[in-house]
């Protein structure tokens, strides 16, 4: 990421709001996909920024050995937010945390936190 491509300064303000964290050794990779973990862990930083209440408990997910450290505890504050939620296949539950978010998933989960922070009516 450049200084000068448009959505720097988003990032950036992204980066000090304790939004999102990048890939490490301080870089962000705009045009890589995100997965379904790394979204979880961006709505957990976002509801305990807004300082949502946590709706009960996260479940389980019969992959949670596939989710990596950083996202273990923020995927299930992000189901127990009720922001995201596995997929049930054959009577058990799957997060499938290293596949791609989709935008569909994406604004649906925004939609879901700006609701529940109270920032936009919800039906």
């Amino acid at each position: 990421m450049k200084a000068e491509d448009w959505f720097a300064a988003d990032v950036a303000a992204a980066y000090r709001a304790g939004l999102i964290s990048g890939t490490g050794s301080g870089k962000f990779d705009p045009d890589a996909a995100i997965t379904r973990e790394q979204l979880a862990v961006l709505l957990t930083n976002a509801a305990q920024l807004l300082e949502l209440k946590t709706e009960g408990s996260g479940g389980t997910y019969a992959d949670a050995s596939e989710f990596s450290a950083y996202a273990k505890e923020e995927i299930g504050y992000a189901a127990a937010y009720g922001l995201m939620q596995g997929n049930v296949r054959g009577g058990r539950s799957y997060f499938d945390p290293k596949a791609p978010a989709t935008r569909e998933a994406a604004a649906l989960t925004l939609q879901n936190l700006l609701g529940k922070a109270g920032m936009i009516e919800q039906k």
